[in-house]
């Protein structure tokens, strides 16, 4: 539950991103995981979860670089 809200989150700020600046994908994933993964590090009780939650962020990056 913690890591599918964690994500939805994610692209929910990379989808407002797109939407409002568009940067481009890495652009929207850099301003996205910023956002997100700060959030996480700010609440000291879900920095244990940081290792997980990059690594979800470095899949999608390796998805978006791929599919291009």
């Amino acid at each position: 539950m913690f890591f599918g809200v964690f994500f939805s989150a994610f692209h929910t700020v990379k989808y407002g991103v797109r939407v409002l600046v568009d940067p481009g994908d890495f652009g929207e994933i850099g301003v996205g995981s910023l956002v997100t993964l700060g959030g996480l590090f700010a609440k000291r009780e879900w920095r244990a979860s940081l290792p997980y939650a990059v690594m979800m962020v470095g899949m999608d990056s390796f998805h978006i670089a791929m599919k291009d």
